[in-house]
């Protein structure tokens, strides 16, 4: 039977219950779950509610990670906290105290990366379409386009044909197409790296799109291992993955819920 994640407002107890009743560490993703999802990314922003709670839990909790697609220096700049770890393109790299650095072999593929994007570019011609380049991986967001269905379709049949293409791991997202390395890396690597290196035994991951679904698999992993005990939660929106809502242990409504989750951790601390 699959499961189904669980709404936070009414189960607080059961979450106290996973999280041991411990203060644990947050990692979260940014857009959609901290931000709300922006047709534009390059206008998304972090919620002044959230990140007044986040200032207050950084004195708090373990630690507190942000893992983003977006270029860790992306993240940094838009929500601009010290004492807060910034993880960029799926993990591929990290910003801590204030330094920048990417993991071995991060960059072995940037030249052809960058090579299909603008082969991309040249064959698909809609307004509204922003292709992102982010040196390790790249981004084309279609989301701005007025006919999101064209946008794909053109893509599919460009992406086909792109050079080499075959070389590199291709991810549909949210009105996102993502070119990556064949590295491994992703929000779970991410997540398991810091739950290691901090020692980390109780944790909480919240996420919204399909990129996260890793992480909510890692942290179900590392807690059946018995590494570490922790939750996961999917901040709902219209046309999520369902697979969210199947890989989660608690769901959070929109911004709002993610706003009341954040002030509940904070509430454990005091």
């Amino acid at each position: 039977m699959t499961q189904s994640a669980i709404p936070f407002k009414e189960n607080k107890h059961h979450c106290l219950e996973l999280i041991g009743h411990k203060t644990p560490a947050l990692f979260s993703d940014f857009d959609g779950t901290l931000s709300e999802l922006n047709t534009d990314p390059r206008k998304a922003f972090i919620d002044p509610d959230c990140l007044s709670t986040i200032k207050r839990l950084r004195l708090t909790l373990p630690a507190i990670a942000i893992i983003s697609g977006r270029m860790a220096t992306d993240v940094r700049n838009r929500v601009g906290l010290d004492k807060i770890t910034y993880i960029g393109n799926h993990g591929a790299e990290q910003i801590e105290d204030g330094v920048l650095s990417r993991e071995p072999g991060a960059l072995d593929d940037s030249d052809l990366i960058s090579t299909v994007l603008n082969y991309l570019k040249s064959r698909v011609n809609i307004s509204g379409i922003f292709f992102e380049y982010k040196e390790i991986s790249a981004s084309i967001h279609y989301r701005c386009s007025r006919n999101r269905k064209s946008a794909y379709e053109e893509l599919s049949v460009a992406l086909q044909e792109a050079p080499n293409i075959q070389n590199l791991d291709v991810f549909w997202g949210r009105e996102i197409l993502e070119i990556r390395p064949r590295t491994g890396f992703h929000k779970g690597y991410a997540l398991r790296k810091m739950t290691e290196k901090y020692k980390i035994k109780s944790l909480v991951y919240v996420g919204d799109d399909t990129t996260d679904v890793d992480a909510f698999e890692t942290l179900r992993t590392i807690r059946d291992e018995g590494e570490a005990i922790g939750i996961s939660a999917v901040v709902e929106s219209k046309g999520m993955n369902k697979k969210l809502l199947e890989t989660a242990d608690i769901k959070i409504r929109g911004i709002e819920g993610m706003r009341e989750f954040l002030s509940w951790l904070l509430s454990l601390a005091y």
